[in-house]
């Protein structure tokens, strides 16, 4: 067999190992790779993507999706028609990428003169299986084809240096290029740095710019096919961008070690719940052995680069440094550059698409993949078998935990369910133009049955839908109007307001998705959905869609949280919005504040049917103004959609929300609208961290805990830490207003077994100095000394805790802080001044523990989560003007006791009394054993070791024997002893059916004492025969008289209030409506309105003032006609002044005329798509995309430029005589020779780029060192061929890495490991890179040792 022959069998070898790792990875399934639809439904994707505007969401431009048009789409569309399973082309996709990069690499290499043809092969394989392929393969392969085709953009210009076909090779170069295709264009641009340093490199008499040209030339021909739609989508499109990540989360992980040995990609590191999204790459990424491993690939490979015989030193040197410089740009570590923060800066800001730098890992992985193959050819004497054995090993280690976990990760899928499938042929059947909501929000599509990561609507509804997801889409508005819906649904709360915005939004239909994947829920469990839903009117429930899922064993009522409910419920919201219509502007309302806002207007009876603008929105129209605080200075953390928010921020942060760095999903012109938190007694209370952080642990994240909840006056509530880091070095701090002496304090420090730890000294700081004393381990006030002297602040510091180990999440708290002469107080102010009614919210942030299934109401301490309100309520709001105000607003009866005694209608119905119970909420009092009611349970405390009820009621009765029902999940043995009057007692254990007998027992009460075994108690009902159950009154309306609602405080006077509702609204504790007996009396300027946190009732929302009558209105009607995504007919008729709407998102893009005129367009409801119709406008309007036009062509005319370059690369023929003449080998480079000044210059930046001064420093020294080693003799290197320069840097990297895997391996030991992680590693490559710049320089070389290279050399003899 021939060497060529051999050698194409081995390339084939590889490509069918490729094969075999692909098909390999969840045979049978569907993997969540890229874009679901593609494997689903490839051809509708393609017409879908042929639309600059597109239907789902409300209406959205899509990002990027002219780039599938060419050439992935085409490839899933061509095995959708061969009838190839979709898992299968999902294989043979990642299979063609893989050989792709590997042939192309091989390529490449034998064109540079690199290795030999068995190190070639090695080379090749390690830029294929790269650990950043192999992390994102199985993910988001479209992201790896730039790297796979970057080989074969190179190997037709390396052609084209050889033989003058500059124009031929340019095009071709182009070809490859139009092959990345163009979903992610900074990937595609990223890898084409390369092409251009391997042009500028040439050396004479190669015509750099002559071939530059051509090849821009080709590259912007092929490209144009989606270049142009991205402009288009740049200049139309709502930008999420801002909404994603942040340059600090993106630049953690970029040190130069993490970069070298292919680590950079901060997605790698995610774990949810503690288990990695992405087994493979987290592996890859985090584990010690992996870090060793990919380590030891990296430092063979920089040795191969930095050997001073390498083939194209300067085009290499030159990619792998651009390369290297762009990874670590900005890289947050201890030893970052003064410019690492404006570089930051810069990435979220102008340069916002190139935050995620790991694109340009190829940059880096080719010179090492090649630096690899040389090293592996040349290595000579006895160090040849130990270092092929090394990278063998390293190889094999990094490749065979991936054959065995596969390319992708957890969730593939056979199919996607049947009753989804019947639930989009359902809608697509149902629905016509009426909007589909899909509930509850999920981040991504991540089910019970596999995770597709996008959503199964995409690819199988035809219906105008939207939920909301981790990306924000379509708009601003849009996005904070389905944030307050989810939350609503999430706490349980409906109402009529949730009702009238889903029926303004244009919902018709909801679509509640009961088996999204529990661990990414947060708190959105499907009994909550469906209780905020039953408790709606107007929503009603039309049918569900496959079985049951959820807890099917757990019969409980408090661990029944995930109660079973169908896969899919179908509920209908009758009377909604049309999808266009004529609202008159003279029903118009003008709203302060955000969308957010809509659903407590709606509740309060505020929102009707007419238009409303949302801050400057249509600034002309002068109409009613509401002032409301659902719009509140926030800080959020992106990544999350039902947490990570702050309480409401004070004034001065305000300037914050206007830098490049987006804090809160806010419209530019909506920040002077947001509300802001106000102090009083206190200029400031700040802490280190707090679980009420922005960027908190996910599943810990509540606005309630932060720092002000340790001054709140509310022992309930309290400041806790965030759990990222050890307690040690927490502190919380308090300013004052002015100096004062504070000789001793209160403190209640929190002792809660859920934190973790306990705080067992402290170290008070003042301005006067500093005071360590230890507190004690208790839950109840103590006095803490400050030091003498006077102080403007406040500072307690924890110095030690209880638990002498950590671990993630354990954190310290503390209750409450009282501060002898403080007073401190906290208010909302709401924005602006002036309004004729001021609309006060209590927010989403808060969730009760109890929620009600279809069964019985299910009560979790675990499921409750406090809100920045805390128990009380207050507000300050600017009146233009004095005058009187109505009130009202509703409220929620928090008082147990309260709600018995309002809900007892009868003189002689039983009274039920307890020894306690687990909560404050009536459907856990002991009245609920006792209520002819199953959906209620009596649960004492858990701290009750005698738990009792007793029961009383009017006469004499005799009883002989009761039945005590419980859940079905408690089969425990109860025993019980009975008590009657005088004295008498029964006693006995109740049988299998609950039923305890005894000897007859005449009396007017009972006292029952339960001895569970497992001392944990939960009674449903007791059923004592001939006396009649405590039961309550469900559907009645109530009303309380003037001065029994909850007491407002108005500008200091108190304002009595009289209630109406009805009893189960008390029970089931919904909030009550209260009207003010009196008008309040409101002054010109501030007013504040307080509510106490003692008050029984806990006011939900409140409304001061009143809206003016308006006239009658003159109705006008709109009726669609065509009806296109981009073009639309309708016929309009306005009498008076009126808005056309249309029910999807605002966007800039979309043009009305009419008669030749073009209307005035207008946002409606903050994000719906209106125009102004002046008065006595009838006729038909047209509706045009405009941007759609140009779009189009640019597909048609990219697409046939594709075509164009694949013709013309096929006839151009040789060159012209002339051009032979400018010509060069493609190993020649003008970089090639390095002087000693430039690499000492070039180094010093470097090192100053990397790691500052200690950077520069570490990068001079080993330079110089270098130029040392270089120095030496012959002799003395033959001697010692291990003290080579190549050898020592890879020496040093191996260090770095061997820090760092040690750092990875002690993390877990509550060790202190940064220096480790950062500092070490960080220097020591800075050191190998230093060697390396050394290695660059070039002078009289002295005779090489090393044999001549054996061109005949029998493929992969470094397997051997």
């Amino acid at each position: 067999m021939s060497e060529k022959v051999r050698h194409r069998l081995w390339l084939a070898i590889c490509c069918l190992g490729f094969a075999v790792l692909s098909f390999t990875t969840e045979p049978g399934s569907v993997i969540g790779d890229t874009k679901i639809d593609l494997a689903l439904n490839p051809v509708g994707w393609l017409e879908r993507a042929a639309h600059l505007w597109d239907l789902q969401h409300f209406g959205q431009l899509q990002n990027q999706a002219a780039g599938y048009l060419f050439p992935m789409g085409p490839f899933f569309v061509l095995g959708d028609l061969l009838g190839v399973a979709p898992w299968v082309t999902q294989r043979l996709w990642l299979t063609l990428l893989l050989c792709v990069a590997f042939l192309g690499a091989e390529r490449l290499a034998g064109q540079l003169r690199i290795g030999t043809p068995g190190t070639r092969v090695v080379g090749a394989l390690a830029y294929a299986l790269a650990p950043r392929a192999l992390s994102i393969l199985g993910e988001i392969s479209i992201e790896w084809l730039p790297a796979a085709m970057l080989p074969w953009i190179l190997v037709p210009l390396l052609t084209a240096t050889e033989t003058g076909q500059r124009a031929r090779g340019a095009i071709r170069s182009g070809l490859a290029v139009a092959l990345c295709g163009g979903v992610n264009a900074v990937a595609v641009l990223a890898v084409l740095v390369a092409p251009v340093v391997y042009i500028l490199t040439r050396p004479r008499p190669v015509p750099r710019w002559r071939l530059l040209g051509w090849w821009t030339g080709a590259v912007g021909v092929a490209t144009l096919f989606w270049w142009l739609p991205l402009l288009l989508v740049g200049r139309y499109a709502f930008s999420f961008l801002p909404y994603t990540e942040n340059a600090s989360t993106t630049t953690q992980v970029t040190s130069l070690t993490n970069v070298l040995r292919g680590a950079s990609d901060w997605v790698r590191y995610l774990t949810v719940g503690g288990v990695p999204e992405q087994p493979p790459g987290y592996a890859i990424a985090t584990a010690a052995g992996m870090v060793v491993v990919t380590g030891l690939l990296a430092a063979l490979g920089l040795a191969g680069l930095a050997r001073r015989d390498l083939p194209a030193k300067g085009f290499l040197a030159g990619l792998f440094l651009v390369g290297v410089a762009a990874l670590v740009a900005g890289h947050v570590s201890a030893l970052e550059p003064i410019v690492a923060e404006p570089v930051r800066w810069l990435l979220d800001g102008p340069l916002a698409p190139l935050r995620n730098l790991r694109k340009f890992d190829p940059l880096v992985r080719l010179p090492l993949a090649l630096g690899l193959a040389h090293l592996l050819a040349t290595v000579a004497g006895r160090i040849r078998v130990p270092v092929r054995a090394v990278a063998l090993v390293s190889f094999a280690g990094l490749v065979l935990p991936v054959f065995n976990q596969g390319l992708a990760a957890p969730g593939g899928f056979k199919e996607v369910p049947l009753y989804w499938r019947q639930a989009a042929a359902w809608v697509n059947e149902n629905a016509g133009d009426d909007g589909v909501l899909i509930v509850p929000g999920a981040k991504f599509g991540e089910y019970l049955w596999g995770r597709p990561m996008d959503d199964p609507m995409q690819p199988m509804f035809q219906a105008r839908w939207t939920t909301r997801q981790v990306t924000a889409a379509g708009s601003v508005g849009m996005t904070r109007l389905l944030d307050a819906v989810d939350q609503r649904l999430t706490a349980g709360h409906g109402s009529a307001g949730l009702t009238e915005v889903l029926r303004r939004m244009g919902v018709h239909y909801l679509l509640v998705r009961n088996d999204l994947m529990r661990a990414h829920l947060q708190g959105a469990w499907p009994t909550r959905i469906h209780e905020a839903l039953r408790e709606s009117p107007g929503i009603t429930r039309v049918r569900s869609f496959g079985g049951e899922v959820g807890d099917a064993f757990t019969d409980d009522v408090v661990d029944s949280v995930d109660w079973p409910f169908p896969a899919l419920e179908l509920y209908e919201v009758t009377g909604g919005a049309e999808l266009v219509s004529v609202q008159p502007a003279g029903e118009a309302l003008r709203v302060r504040g955000g969308p957010d806002s809509l659903l407590t207007m709606g509740d309060l009876g505020l929102l009707g049917t007419g238009p409303v603008l949302v801050n400057d929105d249509a600034p002309k129209h002068e109409v009613p103004a509401v002032v409301t605080d659902g719009l509140r200075l926030r800080e959020r953390q992106f990544g999350e959609i039902r947490t990570n928010w702050t309480p409401t921020l004070p004034a001065e942060r305000r300037a914050d929300f206007t830098g490049v760095r987006e804090l809160d999903l806010l419209d530019e012109a909506w920040v002077d609208e947001a509300a802001t938190a106000e102090y009083e007694g206190i200029s400031a209370i700040t802490a280190s961290s707090s679980v009420a952080d922005a960027d908190a642990v996910a599943g810990l994240s509540t606005p309630g805990r932060g720092p002000w909840a340790a001054m709140d006056g509310d022992y309930e509530t309290g400041w806790e830490s965030g759990g990222w880091t050890r307690p040690q070095g927490e502190w919380l701090r308090v300013d004052l207003p002015q100096e004062r002496q504070i000789p001793r304090f209160q403190v209640v420090f929190t002792n809660n077994v859920l934190l973790g730890q306990s705080i067992k000294r402290v170290a008070v700081e003042t301005a006067a100095g500093r005071l360590v004393q230890d507190v004690r381990q208790t839950n109840d006030p103590q006095w803490l000394r400050a030091p003498q002297g006077a102080t403007s602040w406040l500072r307690i510091e924890v110095v030690e805790t209880h638990g002498k180990s950590w671990s993630f999440v354990q954190r310290v708290g503390i209750s409450e802080i009282t501060v002898p002469g403080v007073l401190p107080g906290r208010t909302i102010r709401m924005p602006g001044e002036g309004g004729e009614v001021f609309v006060m919210d209590r927010g989403l942030d808060g969730r009760p523990q109890c929620m009600r299934n279809r069964d019985r109401w299910i009560c979790n301490p675990l499921l409750a989560r406090p809100d920045e309100e805390g128990a009380g309520f207050d507000r300050t709001f600017t009146s233009e003007s004095k005058r009187p105000a109505d009130v009202r607003g509703t409220a929620v009866l928090r008082d147990a006791a309260l709600v018995d005694r309002y809900t007892r209608l009868s003189e002689d119905l039983t009274k039920v009394e307890g020894s306690s119970q687990v909560s404050k909420d009536a459907v856990v009092a002991p009245r609920s054993a006792f209520d002819a009611d199953a959906a209620t349970t009596w649960i004492p405390s858990p701290n009750d070791g005698d738990p009792t009820l007793t029961l009383s009621w009017k006469g004499r009765r005799t009883v002989s024997r009761l039945q005590v029902a419980r859940p079905g999940g408690d089969r425990q043995p109860l025993d019980m002893i009975v008590a009657g009057d005088k004295g008498v007692l029964r006693s006995g254990r109740v049988d299998a059916h609950g039923v305890l007998t005894f000897k007859p027992i005449t009396t007017s009460r009972l006292k029952l004492r339960f001895y569970p075994v497992s001392r944990r108690l939960q009674v449903t009902e007791l059923i004592i025969p001939g006396v009649s159950p405590a039961s309550r009154p469900e559907g009645l309306p109530f009303r309380l008289a003037c001065g029994r609602g909850p007491q407002l405080q108005i500008n200091g006077k108190t304002v009595q209030t009289r209630v109406n509702g009805t009893y189960a609204d008390l029970l089931e504790q919904r909030p009550v409506r209260f009207t003010g007996c009196s008008k309040a009396a409101l002054v010109a300027g501030d007013n504040r309105v307080r509510a106490a946190g003692w008050d029984p009732f806990g006011v939900t929302n409140l409304v001061v003032g009143k809206l003016p009558e308006q006239p009658a209105p003159v109705e006008g009607g709109a009726a669609a006609g065509a009806w296109s995504p981009s073009v639309r007919e309708v016929r309009v008729n306005a009498p008076k002044d009126a808005f056309l709407v249309v029910n999807e998102n605002h966007n800039a893009g979309w043009q009305a005329t009419i008669d030749g005129r073009t209307l005035r367009p207008a946002r409606i409801d903050g994000w719906k798509q209106a125009w102004e119709l002046p008065a006595g406008t009838s006729g038909t309007v047209r509706l045009e995309y405009t941007p759609d036009r140009p779009y189009r062509l640019g597909l048609g005319l990219g697409l046939a430029g594709i075509a164009l370059l694949a013709v013309l690369s096929l006839v151009m023929r040789g060159p012209r005589p002339e051009h032979v003449l400018e010509t060069a080998p493609a190993a020649a480079s003008r970089l090639s020779r390095w002087r000693v000044p430039y690499a000492i210059a070039l180094g010093l930046a470097f090192g100053g780029w990397v790691a500052s001064w200690p950077g520069m420093a570490v990068v001079l020294a080993a330079v110089v060192a270098g130029l040392w080693l270089r120095a030496r003799g012959p002799a003395t290197r033959s001697a010692r061929p291990w003290l080579v320069g190549h050898w020592v840097a890879a020496a040093l990297f191996t260090g770095a890495t061997a820090s760092l895997a040690l750092a990875m391996a002690l993390r877990d030991y509550a060790t202190d490991v940064e220096p480790l992680a950062d500092h070490v590693p960080q220097l020591l490559a800075c050191a190998a890179m230093g060697v390396l710049f050394a290695q660059f320089v070039t002078e009289q070389e002295p005779p090489d040792v090393t044999p001549e290279l054996r061109e005949a050399e029998p493929v992969l003899t470094s397997a051997r």
